[in-house]
C-alpha cells in the first residue's frame, strides 16, 4: 500500500463485529492485538467518554504489539463543555505521554459538536484551547458547516492545526466533502450517508449505519490519489461502525491503494464477494469442461474422416 496513507477505523471494540470481523469466542481484550494483524493505525474514541489514565495507554500498546499509531479523541469536557480550567487540559495530556514516548501518537482529534457554531465567542475559545493543547498535534473536526471557509481554514493553517474532512448525509448546517488540508497530516473521517437517521435515531449507531458502495469508494480513492502529494501523512478513518460496516469499507479502501485482501478470512465481511468468487471458478470450470469435450468430439470426427 501507499508509503504515506494509513487506513482505520474510529474505535475498535464493539460487540457486534462478533462473528464478522473478530471471531465469535473472543475475548473483548484481545480485540486491538487482532486488529492489529490487519489495520496500522486506530482512532480511539472512548477517551471522549472517559478521562484516559497512562496505565489504560500503556495497555493500548501492549496489546496493539505497538504496530499501530494511534488517534486519540478529545475528552468531551474540552470540546462540547469547554471548560476552560486548564488542568483538565493538562490531565489528558500527561495520560497519553506514553504513546508519545513509543513514536506512535498521530494526533489529537477534537471534534466540536453541531452546536458549536461560528461566532466571535467561539474563534475566541477555539483559540484558548489550541493554546491550552499544545504538546502534541492537533486535528480539528467541526461538525456544523459554518466553520467552513477560508478565514477559518487559514486560522488552522497559521497555527499548524489540522483539518478533518468528512463524508456524512447531505443534510443543512452539515459540513460538505471537503478536502483540504491545514497541516503536513491529511485527515478524512466517513460518517456514513445515512439521512434518515442523522437526526432521529433511537440509538446513536444508527446515526453511523451505512455501508459505502464500492463505486463510492473509488470516487474517493481517486480523490485521495490527488490529494496524498499535498500531505506528510494521510490518514483514513471509517466510523459507519454497525455490524462493522466500517471495517469492510476500510478493507475497500485498502484495495484501491494495492493491498490484496484475502476474503478467505473474512467470510462474515466478505461472503458475498466470496460466493461470487466460488460461481466464477465453478463457471470457469465448466467452460473448460466444454472445450475440452468439444475438441475431443473434434478430434474424434477428424478421426474417422481419415
Amino acid at each position: 500500500m501507499s508509503n504515506n496513507i494509513y487506513i482505520g477505523t474510529s474505535g475498535f471494540s464493539y460487540d457486534d463485529w462478533k462473528e464478522i470481523f473478530y471471531p465469535p469466542k473472543m475475548n473483548r481484550k484481545d480485540f486491538l492485538e487482532f486488529y492489529s494483524n490487519f489495520f496500522s493505525t486506530i482512532e480511539i474514541n472512548f477517551t471522549y467518554y472517559q478521562m484516559p489514565f497512562a496505565k489504560t495507554i500503556e495497555a493500548l500498546l501492549r496489546k496493539s504489539g505497538n504496530r499501530l499509531k494511534f488517534v486519540i479523541k478529545a475528552h468531551q469536557s474540552l470540546t462540547h463543555e469547554r471548560v476552560e480550567d486548564e488542568s483538565i487540559y493538562s490531565e489528558f495530556q500527561d495520560a497519553i505521554l506514553p504513546l508519545e514516548d513509543a513514536g506512535l501518537l498521530t494526533c489529537i482529534l477534537a471534534q466540536f459538536p453541531f452546536s458549536y457554531k461560528r461566532n466571535p465567542q467561539n474563534i475566541d475559545f477555539l483559540e484558548r484551547f489550541i493554546k491550552r493543547m499544545n504538546r502534541y498535534p492537533l486535528v480539528v473536526e467541526f461538525r456544523h458547516a459554518s466553520w467552513v471557509n477560508d478565514d477559518i481554514l487559514q486560522f488552522l493553517s497559521e497555527r499548524d492545526i489540522g483539518f478533518c474532512c468528512v463524508d456524512e448525509p447531505k443534510l443543512p448546517g452539515l459540513v460538505p466533502k471537503v478536502l483540504t488540508n491545514t497541516s503536513k497530516i491529511g485527515y478524512i473521517r466517513f460518517h456514513g450517508r445515512n439521512k434518515e437517521t442523522w437526526w432521529n435515531y433511537k440509538d446513536q449507531s444508527e446515526r453511523y449505519d451505512y455501508l459505502y458502495h464500492k463505486r463510492e469508494i473509488g470516487d474517493w480513492a481517486r480523490r485521495l490519489k490527488e490529494f496524498q502529494p499535498k500531505v506528510d501523512e494521510l490518514y483514513v478513518f471509517f466510523n459507519n461502525h454497525p455490524r462493522a460496516q466500517a471495517v469492510k469499507n476500510a478493507f475497500m479502501l485498502k484495495q484501491y491503494f494495492g493491498e490484496e485482501i484475502d476474503y478467505s478470512k473474512h467470510p462474515g465481511l466478505f461472503q458475498q464477494e466470496l460466493d461470487f468468487e466460488a460461481e466464477q471458478k465453478e463457471k470457469a470450470t465448466e467452460d473448460s469442461d466444454k472445450a475440452e469435450t468439444t475438441e475431443d468430439v473434434d478430434k474424434a470426427e477428424t478421426t474417422e474422416d481419415k
